[in-house]
């Protein structure tokens, strides 16, 4: 039996704006934009206009990946189908454009020469996790994005902020680190089950040995007893629930920094 499920919990279907909207992956978006965030907040003094500029920038940022990852000749997860591949590029080199620009205009203004590395080491990011195909597929896996996804922000929120690095960034920085790569698990995850549903591809057990039987002895005697099949859609329904709720932790540990 096939499912009519979607890529993603979020994802709407039938005109180009409804795409636009399933591209923009706003959960993980703005949960990038929480470890940065993070970043800002740690140190003792927050400026208010590095925040929204910062957040300003990895949204755009983020977008640029997320249209460039779609491009035809991007191997992955297809989100879209009116989409063209001209409004793809343009829609990714004019966020690209907005997100290095504000990047290179804090650097001039604030004279915070870090960012001449930083912001090209957070970019090359965007550019080689979404295209493998740049480095022959070695950035394109969970080690780097959690790295580029929730390390990087942390360390560039605090220079912004402060124009020093510190130790502090090290255990904020790994925090993000681990949250992110949860996120990446648990979404290959659901992608991975959503994409059997889709299929009808041993529907009931999703591949994960549900229909195996185990032998047991009762007073001498083998008695063999089947394990309960499990529903593809509680297959779906109990890791994505968590994906959710990985999302709003990150953006509460976020506002905690600011409130406390």
């Amino acid at each position: 039996m096939v499912y009519n499920v979607k890529k993603t919990f979020y994802q709407r279907e039938g005109s180009k704006w409804a795409e636009l909207w399933t591209l923009l992956h706003i959960y993980f978006t703005f949960m990038c934009i929480s470890f940065f965030s993070i970043g800002v907040g740690i140190s003792d003094n927050t400026n208010w206009l590095v925040l929204l500029g910062g957040a300003i920038a990895y949204f755009f940022g983020l977008q640029a990946a997320h249209f460039f990852d779609q491009l035809p000749s991007v191997k992955g997860s297809r989100y879209i189908r009116l989409l063209t591949k001209k409004e793809l590029l343009t829609l990714g080199i004019l966020s690209a454009i907005i997100a290095f620009g504000l990047g290179i205009h804090f650097t001039i203004e604030w004279q915070a020469w870090h960012m001449i590395w930083l912001i090209p080491l957070q970019g090359a990011f965007i550019a080689l996790y979404p295209l493998p195909q740049l480095s022959k597929g070695f950035f394109h896996n969970d080690f780097w994005f959690a790295l580029s996804f929730g390390f990087l922000p942390v360390a560039v929120g605090f220079y912004a902020n402060t124009l020093t690095l510190s130790w502090i960034i090290i255990p904020f920085g790994v925090l993000c680190f681990l949250l992110s790569l949860m996120e990446i698990t648990l979404s290959r995850h659901v992608r991975k089950l959503r994409k059997i549903a889709a299929e009808g591809i041993n529907v009931t057990s999703a591949n994960i040995d549900a229909t195996a039987t185990i032998t047991k002895t009762t007073q001498g005697n083998r008695v063999t007893v089947e394990k309960p099949q499990i529903p593809i859609e509680e297959c779906i329904a109990k890791p994505e629930r968590a994906l959710q709720l990985l999302c709003i932790t990150s953006y509460l540990l976020a506002i905690s920094i600011f409130v406390i």
